[in-house]
């Protein structure tokens, strides 16, 4: 069954990054920004990207809870960071070293998408772990309608879902440039090639 347009999709993106000791952060912030915003990625807007830097955690908890209440059709999930293996992959979300479960980032739509670009060691020390119960503007309004509008359509037809993406495996390190992280710089520059290649 095919997605009827009565209304716009509603979309949410949620950046969160952890820049203690990593240059890389904020720079993964803004190119993942800039993926969102580009016509080949469904052309976001500055309202639907919240970006979150080193936000205190129970905040953080709080602010996703307001995220499901909202009832998106589709949410991103992006993590910049540090993350290890605790069991589940757990993510610290700031320089205080409060760490959570991914799992707290489950759940926020019917329709899903969580990155995590951070490493994936494994800890064996206990660890205090925080949880939830249970990312253009100059860009013509016509053409951002019109790319708005197909990306909408392909995610709606699309079967509710939830599909997760790490930038290594368990047990892994994450890799980080002077540019950036490799797994978000490596992204953006594939989607920058493409475009260049599918203009020629």
């Amino acid at each position: 069954m095919q997605y009827i347009f009565e209304r716009l999709m509603k979309r949410k993106a949620l950046m969160i990054g952890n820049s203690r000791g990593l240059k890389a952060t904020p720079l993964d912030m803004l190119h993942f920004t800039q993926f969102l915003m580009s016509y080949q990625d469904g052309a976001w807007t500055r309202d639907e990207i919240e970006p979150w830097m080193d936000k205190d955690v129970n905040e953080l908890l709080n602010d996703v809870e307001k995220i499901v209440k909202d009832q998106n059709d589709y949410v991103i999930v992006y993590f910049t960071g540090h993350g290890g293996l605790h069991g589940d992959t757990i993510i610290e979300v700031n320089p205080k070293g409060e760490l959570i479960k991914e799992n707290s980032l489950f759940g926020l739509a019917d329709r899903q998408l969580n990155i995590l670009d951070c490493c994936r060691n494994i800890q064996t020390t206990p660890l205090p772990i925080y949880g939830r119960s249970r990312g253009m503007d100059t860009m013509e309004q016509g053409l951002r309608d019109a790319v708005r509008a197909e990306y909408d359509e392909l995610v709606m037809n699309a079967a509710p879902q939830f599909v997760k993406m790490y930038s290594c495996a368990e047990d892994e390190s994450s890799y980080a440039t002077k540019t950036g992280s490799y797994y978000t710089t490596t992204r953006s520059e594939e989607r920058r090639v493409g475009k260049e290649c599918r203009s020629r």
